[in-house]
């Protein structure tokens, strides 16, 4: 009987501290450029707040797009820990889907990279990071279960339509300079559709 030789293969070598620290600057400096002025940001920008040279940052991170990609990817996974401590916490399920919605919408408030790739533009490239997000979608996909086996959220809701909520948050968040202020009365309309009968009370004022 044929048996295959064991591997020889090297195991992967942990990062140099300095390695290492480098990366966390990186990461650090990309987080706070990418919030405040979304994707946007050129690579060199990142560099020099985070004290390395171009060559060091592209070392650690390819090009943009694998940048973006590691930042969504923390962010995802803020994401899915916000989910499932609303799925786990108290009152109705129309309560907690409404909190975690909520959340999500103060996340991107916050980021405006996340509520760019959260727009309809970015959301096709970026979806592969979500998906790949462990718990994300699935959490979703119960919070809005349970809204509509209560009966409080309209039967044939999905998390996708949870996501085109948050896309339409995510772009009016990034285009803040011509529509300040706007999303939260954006996402009150959208609540209201979401609910099994519509709120009839005015939405919040611009």
């Amino acid at each position: 009987m044929h048996t295959s030789e064991p591997s020889t293969k090297a195991p992967a070598r942990p990062m140099r501290a300095d390695a290492r620290r480098n990366r966390e600057s990186i990461l650090a400096a990309a987080r706070g450029l990418f919030a405040e002025r979304g994707a946007g940001v050129e690579m060199s920008e990142v560099a020099e707040r985070a004290g390395v040279g171009v060559g060091t940052l592209y070392r650690r991170f390819p090009d943009k797009d694998a940048l973006v990609h590691e930042l969504l990817g923390e962010r995802f996974r803020e994401l899915a820990a916000c989910y499932q401590r609303r799925l786990s916490g108290e009152g109705s399920a129309w309560e907690r889907l409404e909190g975690a919605i909520r959340d999500a919408c103060a996340i991107q408030d916050r980021d405006r990279g996340l509520a760019e790739a959260l727009s309809a533009t970015g959301l096709e490239q970026h979806e592969p990071v979500a998906r790949s997000t462990p718990g994300l979608l699935e959490t979703m996909q119960r919070l809005v279960d349970e809204a509509v086996a209560e009966g409080s959220a309209r039967a044939d809701l999905t998390w996708e339509d949870l996501v085109m909520c948050l896309c339409g948050v995510g772009h009016t968040i990034s285009c803040a300079e011509h529509l300040p202020g706007r999303w939260d009365r954006l996402l009150e309309i959208q609540l209201s559709g979401l609910r099994a009968t519509a709120w009839e009370g005015p939405a919040a004022a611009p």
